[in-house]
């Protein structure tokens, strides 16, 4: 059990061991916050700037035209999600790996 109160002497302190359970929250690219939006355990505090829409989701248009031999062109463009989580707790902010609905 750990102690409510210590007091510190001037010397020769007994070494104390607090380990401290943060609270995380994952944030989803389907449900982006806001760093004006109240964090759901603890309304005091507010999301960290990171965890936005454009934070967690990025779309990257890969422009590919094909030229016939006649001179006609073809657009073969690809459009490709790339998305992404973060963990946050009430001291830093983690993103997860980025992941594609690319096709290979």
């Amino acid at each position: 059990m750990l102690p409510t109160s210590y007091k510190f002497k001037a010397s020769d302190n007994d070494p104390i061991d607090i380990h401290l359970k943060h609270k995380v929250i994952v944030i989803t690219p389907n449900d982006p916050k806001q760093s004006t939006d109240m964090l759901p355990d603890n309304p005091s505090k507010n999301y960290l700037i990171g965890v936005s829409q454009n934070d967690l989701n990025e779309m990257i248009k890969r422009q590919i035209t094909v030229v016939r031999p006649d001179g006609s062109t073809i657009d073969a463009s690809k459009l490709i999600t790339l998305t992404r989580t973060a963990t946050l707790d009430e001291v830093m902010l983690m993103y997860g790996k980025e992941a594609s609905n690319r096709k290979q």
